[in-house]
């Protein structure tokens, strides 16, 4: 074992540490809030390990983003990859441009601001990615608490989300579109949290509260991947049909303002930015919609994103998630409602993914 290797395993068992004290916390003093404070400061540490493990930019996509974010601290509106282009270059290459909105900004205004307030390092440009991590785990604490209700159920699905070995790469800026993907993930986890919280919601007021927030959320990722942040309405439809008995005015006007809500947030960059840079959001564009007609060199069967899930979570973690499959729909805790609007939406992006997109990402 190398130097290196002996000091990333002793920072992981360090970091650790906090999550096995959540565990005496749970199941033997059985208080729940003290085992979740130590769970997020395990979840917290390992996260700031994750984004100080390599004190370098990686070549796929982390060193483009962080050129551009970086850009963006003085010129947050005008995404740009070359301040100066000195040489000519190609318009169609999105490696090499001017103006870049080859992506959507939130994740790069995100590394802006974080680079901005902490300084130009790689530490500070993780940093907001190590942030919604956490955060992650939490919501996916209350996610499953209102969903399945049960507390035991909620405390091991936010302890397998603080081990999540794939989402921790993406931290890492290891894998490709590395911060994109995580805050694409983060921004779709407040939806569905807000979403759960809206159908456990009794007071009108406090529900109100969560329409908006699944609209804002909804936008913010879209402005950071598109119009796959809609997603969410999808699933809320479909729940909307199956209690189609309790179906009324309040509810439908309910989604209706999210969608507009979610619209505000998003429409105004794609207005600005086709009418600041017609041309180069002509190319961006057309080349999104690309990846429906060509691989883009990311060839691959439909079997792909299936076979994507031993990397995603490991051939052990696959048995449990069928058996969590099964058991959302046999457990009479959970809102049958809430289990097939999610497993739907899941369905929906692996079907449209696998056998539609010719590009496999």
């Amino acid at each position: 074992m190398t130097y290196y290797q002996s000091e990333t395993t002793t920072g992981l068992i360090l970091t650790s540490i906090p999550a096995l004290i959540s565990i005496y916390f749970y199941y033997v003093k059985g208080n729940i809030k003290i085992a979740l404070i130590f769970l997020l400061i395990s979840a917290f540490l390992l996260r700031l390990l994750m984004i100080s493990l390599d004190p370098f930019l990686h070549e796929w996509d982390e060193r483009f983003h962080a050129l551009v974010a970086k850009n963006m601290i003085e010129n947050p509106f005008k995404p740009m990859l070359f301040t100066n282009p000195i040489l000519k270059f190609n318009p169609l290459d999105w490696g090499s441009l001017h103006v870049w909105i080859h992506k959507q900004p939130v994740f790069l205004w995100q590394m802006a601001a974080s680079m901005k307030i902490f300084g130009l390092n790689v530490f500070a440009l993780r940093l907001p990615s190590a942030i919604m991590g956490s955060l992650i785990v939490l919501m996916t604490y209350d996610i499953s608490r209102k969903w399945i209700e049960s507390q035991q159920v909620a405390y091991i699905s936010a302890f397998l989300s603080t081990f999540a070995y794939y989402s921790l790469e993406l931290i890492s800026g290891w894998m490709g579109l590395e911060h994109n993907d995580l805050t694409f993930t983060f921004y779709m986890t407040c939806c569905f949290w807000a979403f759960t919280s809206y159908v456990n919601s009794v007071n009108t007021s406090y529900k109100f509260k969560w329409v908006l927030l699944i609209g804002i959320f909804s936008g913010l990722a879209i402005l950071n991947k598109w119009l796959v942040g809609l997603l969410i309405f999808g699933g809320w439809g479909l729940y909307l049909i199956l209690r189609f008995k309790d179906l009324n005015f309040n509810k439908i006007r309910d989604i209706g303002i999210a969608i507009l809500v979610s619209c505000f947030v998003f429409i105004p960059w794609q207005l600005y930015t086709n009418y600041k840079f017609p041309i180069q959001s002509a190319i961006a564009h057309e080349y999104n919609i690309t990846h429906m007609t060509e691989d883009l060199g990311h060839p691959g069967n439909s079997l792909f994103h299936i076979m994507f899930l031993e990397t995603a979570y490991h051939n052990i973690l696959l048995v449990f998630l069928v058996i969590g499959i099964l058991f959302i729909f046999v457990t009479k805790k959970a809102n049958k409602g809430l289990s097939i609007s999610f497993v739907a939406m899941i369905a929906v992006v692996f079907i449209f993914f696998s056998f539609m997109v010719p590009t496999k990402m």
